[in-house]
């Protein structure tokens, strides 16, 4: 099966730089530092006609859990069907019950809306009360791919679960690893079996704007005390694409 890395992008640029550097595809979204949540459609839509790459839409009403009121549910399906008419590649998204259940019928009907487009399932999934169970029930709506991290907050933590459960259900849905992905993780899942990838592969850069040193919270990363943004990197990209590309096969990278 082909390999491939998905680049989780908030950011025009972001989404640039995946291009120059060869990534197979893009997450869009916005609000990367929160978690995501669900971009314009003036940004989808510049961007589907900006680039030609793959692209898969984060749908996410808010920050927070995955836990949705009908108002915010209903919210999510408009925007599927809204985002559709663009040359999107698929959706991304995840909805718990209270318990922390996979909510099966509402998971299915963003599934059923977002058809004939892909559809995966995302770190929600982590969040889940019943990790097993929520796959489970993520192949029964008859979801294309789960992003995971393994049920931890990061790749690292949960690298074994997820080699578990992709000899487990890697034959009924692709279990495609996200979440702090690094150049030595990576060459273990791909040495595990794995072929997609999710990452967003940032890289700091100083704000050269003004900005007034007594204002605070308007959403910069602060990095040795200063101010700026993280865009994915190219560098970063490039040398994961070359670990995915160069890898034999055998557990060796050629």
């Amino acid at each position: 099966m082909r390999k491939i890395l998905e680049v989780c992008t908030d950011t025009f640029t972001s989404v640039k730089n995946a291009c120059i550097s060869s990534s197979d595809r893009v997450e869009l979204c916005s609000d990367l530092q929160t978690g995501g949540i669900t971009p314009s459609y003036a940004f989808v839509e510049k961007v589907v006609n900006s680039f030609d790459i793959p692209v898969n839409i984060l749908i996410r009403p808010r920050v927070g859990n995955f836990c949705y009121s009908e108002d915010e549910f209903e919210i999510m399906c408009e925007d599927i069907k809204k985002l559709k008419l663009l040359n999107i590649n698929g959706i991304v998204s995840g909805v718990l019950k209270k318990n922390g259940c996979v909510d099966y019928e509402k998971t299915k009907k963003l599934v059923e809306i977002s058809k004939p487009l892909e559809f995966t399932f995302s770190r929600a999934i982590d969040n889940s009360a019943d990790y097993e169970k929520g796959i489970k029930d993520i192949i029964d709506c008859g979801a294309t791919r789960i992003l995971t991290s393994g049920g931890y907050s990061g790749i690292n933590m949960g690298i074994e679960n997820l080699i578990k459960i992709l000899y487990k259900f890697g034959n009924n849905i692709i279990i495609m690893p996200g979440g702090g992905l690094d150049m030595n993780n990576l060459k273990k899942l791909l040495s595990s079996g794995f072929c997609e990838f999710h990452s967003s592969a940032s890289g700091f850069i100083e704000d050269e704007c003004y900005n007034n040193s007594d204002l605070s919270g308007m959403g910069h990363y602060i990095h040795n005390n200063k101010r700026g943004y993280m865009y994915a990197n190219t560098d970063k990209i490039k040398e994961m694409k070359n670990i995915i590309e160069n890898y034999s096969g055998s557990g060796n990278l050629l």
